[in-house]
């Protein structure tokens, strides 16, 4: 249902702030209401109403115009592709370090492209690419007074957010710890201290447990986007011994 954001505005300002009074009014919402009935039409506009206050119409606006949705391969994700937080946090970004490309929506693509192009079993495949969605999506939600650590990180954000819809350890731990390999590799790079940047590896290896493996296999798919190189990852298969 496509609604143009004026005539939400409109609909807003003439109708929901008392209730939907007449089929009229709703006609405006889509071409489909001059071909239902009055309680179809009611239908197509309940998810307005749920959704009454004025500084929501933005997000709203956004959720019915949703341009992303031919991008989803599932259920679960058309549905977090519908969510209006999710639609905020990927068209933030601008081009930076590591990420030329800019909007967080263009990274995604960049990964989902490397995904695509290795041929992964289908129940790994989806795990790929709902890490892929949701990993780097909350950026926005980042309290730049803060450090960028804990809570105000933005994977650990993105953590809290997939809990919403999946329950799988890897799916989760993959989203919250995905740039911790690189991290780590960070403590050796501009410190000096591979002893201590070993030391954080095993620390995570330890804890990602058997879902090191889906950890490797996103961390190259997300390492080949933007203008990334492979150091960081050379290294930390290494800290591997060589299993992967």
């Amino acid at each position: 249902m496509i609604v143009e954001f004026e005539r939400l505005l409109e609909i807003w300002n003439e109708t929901f702030k008392d209730k939907v009074r007449s089929l009229r009014t709703t006609k405006g919402l889509c071409p489909h209401f001059e071909r239902c009935s009055r309680s179809k039409a009611f239908e197509w506009v309940s998810p307005l109403k749920t959704h009454l206050r004025k500084p929501n119409i933005s997000m709203l606006f956004l959720k019915y115009n949703n341009k992303y949705l031919n991008m989803a391969e599932t259920p679960l994700e058309r549905g977090i592709m519908s969510n209006p937080e999710w639609i905020t946090g990927v068209e933030w970004g601008i081009p930076r370090e590591g990420h030329p490309e800019g909007k967080v929506i263009n990274h995604i693509k960049e990964v989902l492209a490397n995904i695509e192009k290795r041929d992964y079993p289908k129940e790994k495949r989806e795990k790929l690419r709902l890490i892929a969605l949701l990993h780097d999506s909350f950026k926005c939600k980042v309290d730049e007074k803060k450090p960028h650590s804990g809570t105000n990180h933005h994977a650990f954000i993105a953590r809290k957010f997939a809990e919403k819809h999946s329950n799988d350890s890897g799916i989760l731990d993959v989203i919250e710890l995905h740039d911790e390999a690189y991290n780590s590799y960070l403590v050796g790079k501009r410190r000096n201290d591979w002893k201590r940047a070993e030391e954080r590896a095993q620390v995570l290896i330890k804890r990602l447990g058997g879902n090191i493996g889906l950890f490797i296999e996103f961390y190259v798919c997300d390492n080949e986007t933007g203008n990334k190189d492979q150091e960081s990852l050379i290294w930390f298969k290494k800290q591997l011994g060589g299993a992967f």
